[in-house]
């Protein structure tokens, strides 16, 4: 178990060989990574609630957590943290990641694809080219995002998705519609 474990300035990623740590069936509860280098590692079956990850490389890691915590029959909704990450490429096992913030990192080519990302925050990351078929984004919040466009036809839901001005002209070219002004 590394509940509650502080990791700071560590690297989990071999660059000879270029491969990341495999993380499977661990319990990191409110762990906390900072300035650590976790590319290419596999997060398999992990218990994950208010995991936290800020100023961390998480290219190619892959995600398949639990990141809210039953209480007898109530549900602690938790989500993850990630803060000022490099996470491209990055997988996430479409799953459950209510309230999770993704705040200020690079998820350009990042699949959260079949993913409830009910009031997530995607504020100041980059999400060109990020895979969200299929997931619902009901009330999260991309307000200033940065993405050339977002193909909101492929969500299951979006009601309520809060943006930036500066975005509009980018939402309404990937639906289709042109702006004159």
């Amino acid at each position: 178990s590394f509940r509650e474990a502080e990791f700071q300035n560590c690297s989990f990623y071999d660059e000879i060989e270029q491969t990341g740590s495999q993380w499977s069936f661990c319990n990191l509860t409110e762990t906390k990574f900072s300035r650590s280098n976790l590319s290419l590692n596999k997060l398999d079956k992990c218990d994950a609630y208010l995991l936290e990850c800020m100023e961390c490389a998480a290219s190619g890691m892959s995600l398949e957590v639990g990141v809210h915590r039953e209480v007898g029959k109530r549900i602690l909704t938790g989500g993850v943290r990630f803060s000022d990450c490099k996470m491209q490429y990055a997988v996430f096992v479409p799953g459950n990641y209510e309230e999770s913030r993704f705040e200020h990192c690079d998820l350009r080519d990042v699949s959260l694809a079949g993913s409830n990302l009910t009031r997530t925050s995607f504020i100041g990351s980059s999400i060109n080219n990020i895979d969200l078929s299929g997931a619902t984004l009901d009330n999260a919040v991309l307000a200033n995002a940065t993405f050339d466009e977002i193909d909101l036809a492929s969500m299951f839901s979006y009601k309520a998705m809060v943006v930036s001005r500066d975005q509009h002209e980018n939402i309404l070219a990937s639906i289709g519609i042109v702006t004159l002004n």
